[in-house]
This record gives structure tokens, C-alpha cells and sequence, in this order.
């Protein structure tokens, strides 16, 4: 779980999406669509949850861009977590500003710290 979130923070901070989609073999992929290992499986929500926050990247990286997808994805994300979904897009919307093709320039580390302080204050 904890290569899966860190792929996926990789993501916002990529200079290049083909070197980031490359690395994508070295993630381990197993059980999407099955049930959670004992005791996750016990988690309320989680797989929903996990599988929500692996739509907001994944869908696309294979397809084209398209934000409303994004938005639903982490909104559903968000409500699964019980944060507050309009709260959650906001912020997201405020850290990333895409270009046409849904990729602007890569997130900087300050922008990444920023953002972790940020988001921490805002959904705590």
C-alpha cells in the first residue's frame, strides 16, 4: 500500500509522464478487484476508497483528458475518507493549473510541501 501511494504521489511531481508511466512496471500490481487481505478487509470503505484514488490517475493516463472524471473520482475519494468533496476538488484545483492535454508542468518539492501542510491543515 505504501508503493501504491507513493506511485501515485510520483504522479504530481513527474517532469515527464513517459518516465513515470514507464516505472509503472516496478509497482507490484496485485488484486485489483478483489477482496482485501485480512484485517484491511475489515476497513469500511477502503476498497472504494483505494480504487477511487487509483481512477483519479489511471483513467488518465490511458484516455483522454478528461476533468470531469477527475473530479468525480476524487470527490468520491474524498467522501469515502469523509472529508468534504468540495473542499478536496478545490484544493486540488488550486495546486494544478492543466495544460489542454490535462498535464501542466511538473509540481516543484516546495509546491509538494506546501501542499502536504496545506492539505493537512485543511482536512484535519
Amino acid at each position: 500500500m505504501e508503493a501504491f501511494c507513493r506511485h501515485l504521489e510520483r504522479a504530481a511531481t513527474a517532469e515527464s509522464v513517459v518516465d513515470w508511466d514507464a516505472q509503472s512496471a516496478a509497482l507490484v500490481i496485485t488484486g485489483l478487484g478483489d477482496a482485501l487481505p485480512p484485517p484491511l478487509d475489515a476497513v469500511s470503505g477502503l476498497n472504494e476508497l483505494l480504487c477511487a484514488a487509483r481512477e483519479v490517475t489511471a483513467t488518465q493516463m490511458h484516455a483522454a483528458w478528461t476533468p470531469e472524471q477527475v473530479n468525480a473520482q476524487l470527490r468520491r475519494a474524498a467522501e469515502l475518507a469523509g472529508l468534504e468533496p468540495a473542499r478536496v476538488v478545490a484544493v486540488a484545483a488550486d495546486l494544478h493549473s492543466a495544460d489542454g492535454q490535462g498535464w501542466g508542468p511538473a509540481i516543484t518539492e516546495a509546491a509538494c510541501s506546501a501542499w502536504s501542510h496545506k492539505t493537512y491543515s485543511v482536512f484535519n
